[in-house]
C-alpha cells in the first residue's frame, strides 16, 4: 500500500496536510515529514494547523504552514488521525479533496480515506512516514531527521512504551546518522 500512497502523492497537483486537533510530537513530525516529501517531489502543499503548538514550533521553520487552505489542491493527506472528525476545522477541506489519504498507526482508525495506510504495529506514524520517504529516495535532512525523531520519541514515551519494537530502533539508528 505504501507504493500506492506514494503514487497518489506524486500524481497530486496540490496537497493539504492535516493531523488531529491539538497535534502532538508524532502528528507534527509526520506533517513535517510529508511536507518535506512534497517539497522534494516539487508538489505544492500546505500544512493546516488551527494553531501552532509551542512545544513543536521549531520543527516548522522549513515548511509551509497555514491556518486555512490558500492554494489549489486536489489531495488531502491526513496523518496520525484516527477518524475524520479528529481533523477538527479541516474536516471540510478533507471532504472537498478529490483524493484522500489516511496515514496512521492507531488501532482505532476508521479507514476514512480513499487510500488508507494504517499500521497498527508501528510505534508512531513517523515510522510510516519514514518508510515513504525512504521509498521515494528523499534525502534525510537535518530538519526532517529532527522531526521524525521527535515524533517517534514522543509517541514511544522515550522508547519506554510497549509499542517500541526492533523496527523502531532500526529507524532511529538511520535517523541518528544525520547530525541534528
Amino acid at each position: 500500500m505504501k507504493l500506492t500512497i506514494l503514487k497518489q502523492v506524486k500524481a497530486a497537483k496540490g496537497i493539504m496536510l492535516g493531523a488531529h486537533t491539538n497535534p502532538d510530537g508524532d502528528a507534527m513530525g509526520s506533517l513535517v515529514g510529508m511536507a518535506t516529501l512534497c517539497g522534494f517531489l516539487h508538489i505544492p502543499y500546505q500544512i493546516l494547523l488551527e494553531k501552532i503548538p509551542r512545544d513543536f514550533e521549531d520543527l516548522l521553520e522549513h515548511v509551509e504552514v497555514s491556518f486555512e487552505p490558500t492554494i489549489e489542491y486536489d489531495t488531502f493527506v491526513s496523518v496520525d488521525c484516527g477518524d475524520v472528525d479528529r481533523l477538527g476545522l479541516f474536516k471540510e477541506s478533507f471532504e472537498k479533496a478529490q483524493t484522500t489519504i489516511n496515514i496512521d498507526h492507531h488501532g482505532t482508525n476508521t479507514f476514512f480515506a480513499t487510500y488508507n495506510e494504517v499500521q497498527k504495529n508501528a510505534s508512531a506514524t513517523c515510522e510510516i512516514i519514514y518508510d515513504l520517504i525512504t521509498l521515494a529516495e528523499c534525502p534525510l535532512t537535518e530538519s526532517l531527521a529532527r522531526s521524525l525523531y521527535t515524533g517517534i520519541l514522543t509517541d514511544t514515551g522515550g522508547f519506554m512504551h510497549s509499542s517500541t519494537t526492533p523496527r523502531t530502533h532500526e529507524i532511529i539508528s538511520q535517523i541518528m546518522k544525520v547530525p541534528f
